[in-house]
């Protein structure tokens, strides 16, 4: 009999996604199979991109088996993949034909009950199932972007801080600001804790915090490492002391004077800075001086004081340098725990779940629960699991399905799971490789004995397989991989003393293409320059940029497109690099990744725009201001123009000489016809925006920059408002960072990151930099020292046993990240790869130096094509596999068909067609309750204009202005506000009520109330908001109200309205 669990190791290119559709065509197709099975079917995935490819695939290969001939140019394919898929089903073609007929009509029919998701998705569903028992509303909110509700919560909380300091969170920051001056630090109190916060992001620290006991960051557990530390200090003084009252007295045994020398030089190093060895002198002995003592060089009684003072300095020197680190962080991470307790009393409140927190509130609910019950909580039973890209699955992801899997293996229900450890980049979203590896049996790192019994049953009922064919490459690229990952995985094993044989244990594939495939890496190393050279990072860029354009030149030469090169790149700022290079050379680029709307100098015009709008009086925003317009404008001519304006009067003093300022009004004069002109009033961001551009000569149609910033506005306005200072700092923020999307076609390059390309084939792959980093500068990591914990840096140059096991964890950790990185990259191409590795410093966590020294090993000797050696100063080597073959097929891709505008009423609707929509990810219930909330709003806003509700929904529906999915839900909420009492209330003896009117308070402001109701001897200024409560609503609110009272309005009254908890709360 079949084992129930079948496990795929499915290495790049290996037809994974046809692997997964062919299991899910047969458990609703094969033998005795229903089609109404698809329903009992549950297959989860990484992201919505994969989620939708599957469901595409799934949908098209039933089309194709239900009826191969409706397309005619697909008719071949489609009937050979029905003899394919009939034969391996054993069944006859006619009856897979009406079988899948059946699936396909059910599927679309019922296609709520086609169940291909995300693991986040699946999750939000378990929760939704369960919110009563986590004492939430059903209607809850998902966080997407934590930051601003992680800044919110702290910032309430450190608003407790009290002008006495008398309270526990008073007193707490007291010690911390004391602490900080203590130790002579800078201190910037919101960036660091600021830094610390992102921790509450991380699902693994998060499960370290919920470990630590509070009693252990008490003030006097404090005081007591602060005295631990300063016993040490005395220690490290007192060994000194003793070392010298040793070698004093005997260093004139020792015969050779240059090591003589040497020690005497050690005696009056440290009896000159006896006070500050233990702070500042963490290797008291130079090299030298260690060989000596390691190396027996000296007499044996002077090598055995030496030994001990010595090995006793270092052993002091490691526990200080531990209790160091707590001590740093201790006053934060008791910080930490108390943000952390308030988010989830505000999860409560205000009824919202972090995305962060899904994976463990659903491992705390259902740990004790049985998949029954689950089951029945859920509305749905599940026979069948498939699981795609598991080696991304968190612990906690895996732990919180593995019951369900449990239930459908008992019952002999076939399930699959798919993936490769060697493809597995994102450990830093808590993806776990090693979990892939572990099966079939369960990873259980800590040995849990309730993960025991379920880990030997799943290894009894399941097994494992390899897909060893490549069907994406050519045989040189499969081969040249084939032998490249397996060497460097040596090498490392080697050189390293790091294994990493079971990720990389499945790396040979089989070729199964015909076509001929070319490889080129070129290493070069260069003597680095001082620290102080300011060009050399530059030109380290430049050797870069030269690959990449000839590399592009020469495949365009051989006859291919652009759109089939694909740029790659460690990051999006090197992406960034890349796309604006080649754009400076006339090349079109595509990208995801590279084209940062904040690189564009016409953006930046208009942010700075933008920035004196809303500071009218700032004179240097409009200095700046002017220095951009002219310097793009006039390029060459930018600085005569601006001095141009200058002009001096008088200065106060009369002693002084005269005072140079910009002559501003001349100048918008001059090129925007009237200050007026320049400061129109506006009713919007985007419409702010848009009147800049024609006042300005920038075209938008022209500029998909402009465009992307005409798209944020646009967004800002809908779900904030047209408030200005807060857009800005929202683009600061991250608005500035967001890249513009652009339509694939022959004619540009495409850039992406190495992680965005995952799951992707390009014809032709260049990665113009080799050489970055796989541990960041200065990150920081939270580790458990002992009984405490400390986000600090690691360094392999540290004491501590402790901190150099992290050390050397997270070198094993990041450098197996940065090798699954390239496998992914290597992997992409199917007609050519070219790499360069450049090095201009051997730095010891870069993967650069290794990809060096392995090029230098036997392996590559034959394939050697250039090489260039002159001493330290420069070693330069380049290979090449298989050879070019010019002309290939034609790109096969559809083009992309801009449409281009000619007259004015075409330019409504073109910029949303024009470009890809760059929200494409945003998971779909969040966007849903987005638009619900602004449909609410806006029905509240006009509900005057209509006899009742009931019309107002159905009127609004039929203008498209509200959905009808949301209808009815609309119609609940909107009756249950307005029959409330207190909503009753406010519009008695109503005399007059205005909806949504503009007060233009200067040519710059413009404010808009949601509805003001006028009565004889009263006015109420009502604002809705549907979303989550922030502190700026009732400023908002008490604005309006100062507002109206300057224009006369009698006795303002301010009242916000929450529409989720039908909450009034009066200013």
């Amino acid at each position: 009999m079949d084992k129930p669990l079948k496990i795929y190791s499915a290495s790049a290119g290996s037809g994974k996604t046809y692997t997964l559709v062919k299991t899910y065509l047969e458990l609703i197709l094969k033998g005795d199979a229903q089609p109404l099975n698809f329903s009992k079917i549950i297959a989860m995935t990484f992201t919505n991109k994969a989620a939708l490819e599957m469901k595409t695939r799934i949908i098209s290969a039933l089309d194709n088996l239900s009826n191969p001939e409706r397309v005619p140019e697909n008719t071949e394919k489609a009937k050979k993949y029905l003899a394919d898929i009939s034969k391996d089903f054993g069944m006859k073609p006619e009856e897979v034909q009406k079988k899948a007929q059946i699936a396909l009509t059910h599927i679309l029919h019922q296609y709520e009950d086609f169940y291909v998701m995300t693991i986040d998705k699946f999750n939000l569903r378990l929760i939704r199932s369960f919110a009563m028992d986590l004492n939430l509303d059903a209607n809850f909110k998902v966080i997407i972007d934590e930051t601003e509700i992680t800044q919110r919560v702290t910032e309430d909380f450190l608003n407790e801080i009290d002008d006495q300091f008398t309270s526990v969170l008073s007193k707490l920051f007291v010690q911390l600001a004391e602490e900080k001056m203590s130790d002579g630090e800078n201190w910037n109190f919101e960036r660091e804790l600021s830094d610390y916060l992102k921790i509450l992001g991380k699902e693994e620290a998060i499960e370290l915090l919920n470990q630590t006991d509070e009693e252990t960051y008490s003030s006097e557990t404090f005081n007591l490492i602060k005295l631990q530390i300063r016993h040490l200090d005395q220690k490290i003084e007192e060994n000194a002391e003793q070392f010298l009252d040793k070698i004093q007295p005997v260093v004139d045994d020792i015969d050779d004077k240059r090591k003589k020398n040497s020690i005497v030089g050690l005696i009056e190093k440290l009896k000159a800075n006896k006070s500050r060895i233990s702070s500042e002198m963490k290797m008291p002995l130079t090299e030298a001086q260690i060989r000596y003592m390691e190396n027996n060089e000296l007499p044996e009684h002077i090598v055995n004081i030496l030994t001990d003072f010595y090995t006793k300095h270092l052993e002091l020197i490691a526990q200080t340098e531990q209790l160091n680190r707590v001590k740093k962080s201790f006053h934060y991470i008791r910080l930490l725990k108390k943000i952390h307790d308030r988010l989830q009393e505000f999860r409560q409140t205000e009824q919202i779940i972090r995305i962060s927190e899904f994976n463990r509130m659903i491992s705390d609910l259902l740990k004790n629960e049985s998949s029954p019950f689950i089951y029945e909580k859920l509305g749905t039973r599940f026979n069948h699991f498939l699981l795609d890209e598991f080696q991304d699955t968190s612990r906690l992801q895996w732990q919180n399905i593995v019951p369900l899997v449990h239930e459908a293996l008992s019952q002999q229900y076939q399930n699959l799971i798919v993936g490769d450890p060697k493809q597995s980049i994102y450990r830093f979203r808590g993806g776990v490789a090693d979990q892939f590896v572990a099966l079939p049996a369960v990873y259980n790192p800590k040995n849990e004995a309730s993960l025991k019994e379920i880990s030997g049953y799943f290894e009894k009922m399941g097994i494992r397989e390899d897909l060893g064919d490549n069907y994406r490459s050519s045989k040189e690229i499969v081969e040249f991989n084939n032998l490249f990952f397996t060497e460097l995985v040596k090498f490392i094993r080697q050189e390293k003393e790091i294994d990493y044989t079971s990720y990389y244990d499945s790396i040979v594939q089989n070729p199964k293409s015909e076509k001929k495939g070319y490889i080129e890496l070129i290493s070069l190393k260069e003597k680095a320059r001082s620290a102080g050279d300011e060009d050399s990072e530059e030109e380290n860029s430049s050797e870069n940029i030269r690959f990449l354009i000839s590399r592009v030149e020469e495949c365009i030469r051989d006859g291919y497109e652009k759109g089939d090169i694909c740029v790659l790149g460690d990051t999006a700022r090197l992406c960034n690099e890349y796309a604006i290079a080649l754009s400076q050379k006339g090349y079109k680029v595509v990208s995801s990744d590279s084209l940062a709307v904040d690189s564009d100098q016409a953006v930046k015009l208009c942010i700075i725009y933008l920035s004196w709008r809303n500071q009218p009086s700032n004179e240097l925003a409009a200095k700046r201001f002017a220095e951009k317009f002219l310097s793009i404008r006039f390029p060459e001519d930018a600085t005569r123009l601006y001095m141009s304006y200058m002009n001096e009067r008088p200065a106060f003093n009369e002693e002084s000489g005269p005072v140079s300022y910009f002559n501003t009004r001349q100048f918008v004069n001059d090129y925007f016809e009237s200050w007026e002109n320049f400061h129109f009033p506006f009713e919007n961001l985007y419409a702010l925006l848009e009147r800049f551009y024609q006042i300005s000569g920038l075209n938008e149609l022209e500029n998909p920059y402009l465009h992307h910033l005409s798209d944020l506005a646009f967004n800002y306005d809908l779900n904030n408002g047209p408030d200005l200072n807060t857009f800005l700092d929202f683009y600061a923020k991250t608005g500035k960072n967001s890249s513009i999307q652009t339509p694939e076609n022959k004619d540009a390059v495409k850039i992406m990151t190495a992680h965005k390309s995952k799951g992707l084939e390009f014809k032709i792959v260049i990665i113009p930099q080799l050489n970055n980093n796989f541990l960041k500068n200065k990150a920081k990591y939270l580790i458990q020292l002992d009984e405490h914990l400390s986000y600090t840096t690691l360094s392999q140059k540290v004491l501590s046993p402790k901190l150099k096991n992290n050390y050397t964890e997270e070198y094993t950790a990041g450098l197996l990240d940065k090798l699954n990185l390239y496998y992914v990259a290597f992997t992409r191409p199917i007609d050519r790869l070219y790499v360069m590795n450049y090095i201009k410093s051997n730095s010891s966590v870069a993967f650069g130096p290794i990809f060096h020294e392995f090029l230098q090993t036997p392996v590559f000797e034959s394939h050697t094509a250039e090489k260039e050696i002159i001493g330290k100063e420069r070693e330069f080597f380049r290979f090449q596999f298989g050879e070019r073959v010019t002309n290939p097929a034609s790109f096969q891709a559809n083009e992309a068909n801009n449409f281009v505008p000619e007259n004015v009423s075409d330019k409504l609707w073109f910029p949303s067609i024009s470009l890809k929509n760059h929200l494409e990810d945003i998971d779909e219930s969040i966007e849903e309750q987005r638009r619900y909330g602004r449909q609410l709003h806006y029905i509240l806003s006009e509900l005057e204009h209509f006899n009742d509700s009931t019309e107002a929904i159905e009127i609004l529906q039929k203008k498209g202005l509200i959905e009808k999915a949301f209808s009815e839900r609309l119609l609940q909420d909107i009756q249950h506000i307005t029959s409330s009492k207190m909503y009753e209330e406010l519009h008695q003896g109503k005399k007059q009520v205005i909806n949504e009117q503009s007060i233009i308070i200067s040519e710059s402001e413009v404010k808009r109330p949601d509805k003001i109701i006028v009565k004889d001897n009263e006015t109420i200024v009502l604002d809705f908001k549907t979303g989550l409560k922030t502190g700026k609503d009732l400023k908002q609110i008490k604005n309006y109200c100062e507002i109206l009272e300057q224009m006369d309005f009698p006795n303002v009254r301010g009242i916000v309205l929450y529409t989720q908890e039908l909450e009034f709360i009066e200013v």
